[in-house]
């Protein structure tokens, strides 16, 4: 994730909402709040 963090310039929390990568992605049913979830599959 910080590969893509740096790769994309991200200054804004939410805008790891857009992590999909090596099979892991945002899970908005887990994420509440500030506690982001991300699940693999």
């Amino acid at each position: 994730m910080s590969q893509f963090v740096i790769r994309n310039k991200i200054e804004n929390v939410d805008d790891l909402k857009f992590f999909d990568e090596d099979s892991y992605y945002y899970n908005n049913e887990l994420s509440h709040g500030n506690q982001i979830v991300f699940t693999r599959g």
